[in-house]
This record gives structure tokens, C-alpha cells and sequence, in this order.
């Protein structure tokens, strides 16, 4: 995370806002090291400066996404398949302001401006009792 953070443009996005587009393609192109090798810092005043070393100053080993592995899915059976046959995807949903209060359940907007956007992974599915849809993320 903290490599993502420093290394994929930080003066653009740090830890502001992202975008899941770039860092994909950041994953294929560059890839990215282990927490033990660049430990998140979480320093909202200052961004750590990407480093071309581990921690301890050997040698930064780097994990990359088969190029052409990530794409854009366009529909929910889309998501629903990826999810079915090869596991979780990385998606990202507005956030609005009454899901700050939310603690538990299928979540549902009824109210409140736009405060931007998170990133998150779909794990699975489901219909409730009711018959709504959900993911579970």
C-alpha cells in the first residue's frame, strides 16, 4: 500500500483520492513490494519518498499483474463472473454522506451529498430475503 502510495505519483494522488485505472496499470507496468520491504506509514503531513530499496536496504522485490489483466467490467453479470471464476475484483463506488452512520446490513442511499469516491473488492453476491441484490465487499 504505502509503495502505491509514494511511488504512483504522489504530488497527483497520495493519500487524497486515487484512481483505480493508474493503478492498475501502474501494477502491470511497475509492479509493487511487500509491506515488510516499504511498511505503510499512513503520514497524512507527509508523503514517504518512493525508494528504489527495501527497508533494511536490500534489494526491492516487485509483484506484477499479467499484462492485460485488468479491463473494465460493464455490467453486474460481468462482475458477477469474474468474481465466479477467478475471485475477488477491485471496484470503486460513491460514498455519500449517510453512509457514515452506516453500521451493518444490505446498504442503501437515502439521503445526503456526494463526499467522493472508495476503492474496494467485491468478494461475492447475494439476494436478501426481500429479493435485493447486493455484493458483499
Amino acid at each position: 500500500m504505502q509503495h502505491f502510495i509514494s511511488c504512483l505519483n504522489p504530488e497527483e494522488w497520495g493519500c487524497k483520492y486515487g484512481n483505480i485505472d493508474a493503478a492498475m496499470r501502474y501494477l502491470e507496468r511497475n509492479g509493487v513490494t511487500s509491506e515488510n520491504c516499504f511498511p505503510y506509514s499512513a503520514s497524512k503531513k507527509q508523503i514517504e519518498e518512493c525508494r528504489v530499496t527495501c527497508k533494511n536496504n536490500l534489494p526491492m522485490p516487485k509483484y506484477r499483474c499479467r499484462r492485460g489483466s485488468s479491463r473494465m467490467l460493464r455490467s453486474n453479470q460481468a462482475i458477477k463472473e469474474v468474481v465466479y471464476k477467478t475471485g475477488p475484483v477491485t471496484v470503486t463506488y460513491d460514498v455519500f454522506q449517510d453512509f457514515v452512520n452506516y453500521k451493518s446490513g444490505i446498504y442503501s442511499y437515502t439521503s445526503g451529498a456526494l463526499l467522493g469516491y472508495h476503492a474496494v473488492k467485491i468478494l461475492g453476491w447475494g439476494k436478501s430475503d426481500r429479493g435485493t441484490e447486493y455484493y458483499l465487499i
